[in-house]
């Protein structure tokens, strides 16, 4: 009987743009678990150190290793995915983004892709920089070390067996927001309000003053002196202020919510486990590692 084991990790680390970073989970789980010549068992750690805000251009730690807890060995791997989400919608999903899709381009920013035009990018593009540790990156699959080495597939494989209670080295040191990320357009809008001489000058209520239409300081004082020269508002005061918000149509990236998923998988250090489970893995490399 072919004895095979797959484990399945999930990791999920949720960003707030503007805001806090709200939480990370971890669930790891087992399929297919067997009695064969030993335990298995997987446990995915990542550091994660991301302060209060993100903003563009700041860039936070997220380290990632991988242990082996069981006592039999297995080959690991590691794939990730990220979306954002507004916070008034977080159902609602964009900017979606595998490794899988593209290895290469999940990790950088194109320029060509930055605008500011107030519309997020669309799912085949990325604003987020993930920073690998590159002292543990190997570039061909021929090499049997201690390293990762990421696959046409879009997973990283750590190019060696972990034995039960071997670790292995770390991914990734940090992910950051591209400077140049589009941060939604801003609204300017314009209001006054018309009030007798005696009266004092009155907060600011947008249901009470009125929008003017003017989108610049010019054309507000222009549209003021008209609104002054009617005959009704002679001998008042008339006061303008200016409003500054994200408009709400072009919000681009702001006030929006960031998550990055990092699956970590692991299969017996078997030929046939790794024949039946991991069908799109490098031929040579798992060759290299099952010697």
């Amino acid at each position: 009987m072919n004895k095979k084991l797959t484990a399945i990790g999930g990791l999920a680390a949720l960003a707030v743009v503007g805001g806090t970073w709200a939480f990370f989970t971890q669930d790891t789980t087992i399929h297919n678990k067997l009695t064969t010549d030993g335990m298995y068992g997987l446990n995915t750690t990542e550091k994660f150190n991301p302060g209060s805000e993100w903003a563009p251009g700041t860039e936070v730690e997220k380290k990632i290793t991988v242990k082996n807890t069981g006592t039999g060995a297995v080959l690991v791997r590691v794939k990730m995915d990220e979306n954002w989400a507004y916070k008034a919608a977080p159902e609602q999903l964009f900017g979606e983004w595998a490794s899988e899709k593209d290895p290469l381009a999940f990790l950088e920013v194109s320029e060509r892709l930055t605008n500011e035009d107030g519309n997020p990018l669309n799912d085949f593009s990325t604003v987020v920089h993930k920073n690998l540790d590159e002292a543990n990156i190997q570039l061909d699959a021929v090499a049997k070390q201690d390293k990762w080495y990421l696959a046409e597939d879009g997973y990283w494989y750590f190019c060696d067996k972990l034995e039960g209670g071997e670790a292995t080295v770390n991914l990734l040191n940090s992910i950051k927001l591209d400077e140049k990320t589009d941060m939604g357009l801003i609204a300017n809008k314009y209001y006054y309000i018309v009030v007798g001489k005696d009266v004092a000058e009155p907060e600011f209520d947008a249901k009470i003053w009125a929008e003017m239409n003017a989108k610049t300081e010019e054309e507000a004082q222009k549209e003021l002196a008209e609104i002054a020269a009617k005959e009704e508002n002679k001998n008042k005061d008339i006061y303008m202020t200016l409003e500054t918000k994200t408009d709400e149509n072009a919000k681009g990236y702001s006030d929006a919510g960031y998550t990055l998923n990092i699956t970590t998988e692991a299969v017996q250090a078997t030929p046939d486990a790794v024949e039946a489970e991991w069908t799109t893995a490098p031929a040579e490399l798992m060759e290299n590692i099952l010697k």
